[in-house]
């Protein structure tokens, strides 16, 4: 315990960690960083915590995308028993990965299967097929709305008003050549 304080507080003498009480003004700089109420305290936590979470950020970014491989089984294919991280990698020598591309190569029907991937398919190629099936959806259904907004506005013009509303006057009455145009003219009035 003392050697984790005094790797944390340079400053720290061998009699206050003896465990004795001190006079907060004389372990300032050394057991504690400043003296103030709990409005600073609090402040200074968060200051602290956000440079804690930028510092964790920067220095782990590679440490993170390397947390997501599973390395026991990369090191089993490299012919290891572990594999270590650092500099934010894994490093193989030749023979390593060599026996790794072997692996590879000896389970790519299995590992095809798993994917999901069809022969010739790739996942970047995918996702273009994606991109581009999004954007025709979003241009048809604009279409759609084009078209069904102008077979209403037909629809009104060639069709009389019926229902509730229409004229009681038989001779009056008209009904439209066009049946699905009467049809839909007739469910814009349905409310």
């Amino acid at each position: 315990f003392m050697d984790a304080v005094r790797a944390n507080r340079p400053n720290v003498t061998d009699e206050q960690l003896e465990g004795g009480i001190f006079q907060v003004e004389n372990v300032v700089g050394s057991l504690i960083d400043s003296i103030g109420d709990l409005d600073f305290a609090i402040a200074r936590a968060a200051e602290l915590g956000n440079e804690k979470k930028k510092q964790d950020s920067n220095n782990n970014s590679n440490s993170n995308n390397m947390s997501k491989v599973n390395l026991s089984i990369l090191a089993v294919a490299a012919g290891l028993e572990t594999l270590e991280v650092s500099e934010g990698g894994v490093f193989l020598t030749q023979e390593q990965a060599e026996a790794v591309q072997t692996v590879l190569t000896n389970n790519k029907t299995t590992i095809d299967a798993y994917s999901g991937l069809k022969d010739g398919e790739t996942v970047d190629g995918l996702r273009t097929e994606i991109t581009d099936l999004t954007k025709t959806n979003g241009e048809l259904t604009t279409k759609n709305t084009g078209l069904t907004t102008e077979n209403e506005t037909l629809s009104k013009g060639t069709v009389k008003e019926t229902g509730a509303i229409a004229e009681t006057d038989e001779s009056s009455s008209q009904t439209s050549a066009d049946a699905q145009a009467e049809h839909f003219f007739n469910l814009s009035k349905i409310k």
